[in-house]
Order: structure tokens, then C-alpha cells, then sequence
């Protein structure tokens, strides 16, 4: 499973869009998280072993979005997330 975490979402002007796709594929049968519309949902564990993202920049991209995709164990009994010490930041910052 991998931990899901938005630090600095999508600008409201910027025309991006990020899909994650909680699958090694861009499937509709998989999860979707669209990180315009469900931001509530984050953090969040992914139930597969892998995601997959989708970027279009749009004609006014202003970029600075920060993910951070943990590996994780799951849950432990007590319902806390076991984290692992791996970790990954992604920028996704627009250049002109």
C-alpha cells in the first residue's frame, strides 16, 4: 500500500489537472482521485501496490503542487497507518 498526502494543492487560477489512479493503470474499474474535486480525501492509503498519475497542464499552468507518496505496511489494529521510513516528495512545478 502506498500513504497519499497533498501538501500544497492545485492554485484555483491554474488550469491543471492531476488524476491519481489507485492501479499500475489508467483504468476506470480503478479508484480516481481528482486532485481539484477530492482534496478531503487526503491523506489517504492507496489498496494497490502501485498508482498511477495523470498531468495535463492546461493553457495557464502555475504548477508548485507537492505530493508525498509513502510506502506503508497498512493498518495496524488500532486503526493507526504503520508507516515505513520510505518516502517520496513529487514537485510538479510548471516552466515556462
Amino acid at each position: 500500500m502506498l500513504g497519499v498526502q497533498v501538501l500544497n494543492p492545485i492554485h484555483n487560477e491554474s488550469t491543471e489537472h492531476i488524476l491519481i489512479y489507485d492501479s499500475p493503470s489508467v483504468s476506470l474499474q480503478a479508484r480516481i482521485w481528482d486532485l481539484r474535486r477530492d482534496l478531503m480525501v487526503f491523506p489517504t492509503l492507496s489498496k494497490m501496490q502501485s498508482i498511477r498519475l495523470k498531468y495535463e497542464s492546461g493553457a495557464n499552468a502555475i504548477g508548485n503542487v507537492i505530493l508525498v507518496i509513502t510506502c506503508t505496511t497498512g493498518k495496524r489494529l488500532d486503526g493507526v497507518s504503520n508507516l515505513d521510513n520510505l518516502w517520496l516528495v513529487l514537485s510538479i512545478a510548471y516552466l515556462l
